[in-house]
């Protein structure tokens, strides 16, 4: 009871101690303060300081189209030049973003049939600016009267174009990948919510709050993992897609197939161009593989690799299928 509502000291007394998973959430109950959904201010304040980590790191990184957009690219390439020029057509203009689903364009009208046809599906937010949302700490201080209008006005309007440019990309491309099964949910050969899933899954979007996830969890989630929570569930859903039967099951494994060929295809021609041998043994560096420089090139005396979540996830799986006790 002493330690109620001090969070430094809370985490201090707990620290190292091994409880069970009932226990633990009877502590939970016991920490929570009153907050938004109830949640803790401890793990309410972590996941804000979370968000603003993801806003300052990605907002104004323009390579959603080859890191986020790399499967897209693989599997799906017109898919993805429609998803890139609409995307840069937001970045220069924010309000065009508006005309995805303006019905006096032949482009709106076809992306309103693609939504009806699969029930409004399509189309979930994705994590990675949660901070400038209402709620969030930039938001909040970009609203605060202490900002200078010189400083609100600029910032506010260079935030909107990147924001608009990221999540039209995202939004386009799951859209063009719906239409490509379009003509077999018509054929009831599948059913549309897996179109949905399926697409929502590729692009790295999923709705935690649908999952049934609670606060308290979403919220450990977004502390924890400090890049994007829901990408990275999407991402693992997919992967565990490809393990199961169906039209889902199928669909994960060709286009992870694709991807993963492609993406060492791709790091080998890097690696011959800069006159460098190949790192493609996944084992550790004690038992002769290439360890932590698995699948890198040296640049300026750094190892570089291809980014992407579906890279890093598939660099762990080589190495835990070449060597199950790295795991450990």
């Amino acid at each position: 009871k002493e330690l109620r509502g001090r969070p430094l000291a809370i985490a201090e007394a707990t620290k190292g101690i091994g409880i069970s998973e009932n226990d633990f959430d009877a502590f939970m109950r016991w920490m929570e303060i009153p907050g938004p959904e109830g949640s803790g201010q401890i793990l309410n304040m972590a996941s804000k300081v979370s968000e603003t980590a993801r806003f300052g790191a990605l907002t104004f990184d323009q390579g959603v189209a080859l890191i986020q957009g790399s499967m897209v690219l693989v599997n799906y390439p017109r898919a993805w030049l429609t998803a890139v020029q609409r995307s840069l057509k937001a970045l220069l203009d924010p309000e065009s973003r508006f005309g995805l689903f303006d019905d006096t364009t032949k482009f709106g009208r076809e992306n309103i049939e693609t939504v009806q046809q699969y029930g409004g599906g399509i189309g979930i937010g994705v994590d990675l600016f949660d901070a400038v949302n209402p709620g969030g700490l930039v938001n909040k201080a970009l609203r605060s009267d202490r900002m200078p209008s010189y400083v609100n006005v600029p910032m506010k309007s260079l935030i909107e174009r990147f924001q608009a440019s990221f999540e039209v990309f995202m939004t386009v491309a799951r859209l063009e990948i719906a239409k490509t099964f379009k003509y077999k949910v018509d054929m009831g050969e599948m059913s549309a919510q897996d179109v949905v899933d399926f697409a929502n899954k590729f692009t790295g979007v999923t709705s935690s709050r649908a999952l049934g996830v609670k606060s308290t969890q979403r919220q450990i989630e977004s502390a924890a993992f400090a890049l994007a929570p829901r990408y990275f569930r999407a991402i693992t859903g997919l992967m565990v897609d490809a393990t199961q039967g169906g039209f889902r099951g199928e669909q994960a494994r060709k286009s992870m197939a694709k991807f993963f060929g492609a993406s060492v295809g791709a790091y080998v021609g890097i690696a011959a161009a800069l006159g460098q041998t190949p790192k493609l043994d996944p084992r550790s560096s004690l038992k002769g593989g290439d360890g932590g420089k698995f699948m890198t090139v040296e640049i300026n005396g750094h190892d570089v690799g291809l980014g992407s979540k579906p890279i890093s996830l598939m660099r762990h799986l080589f190495k835990a299928v070449a060597d199950p006790s790295q795991l450990f």
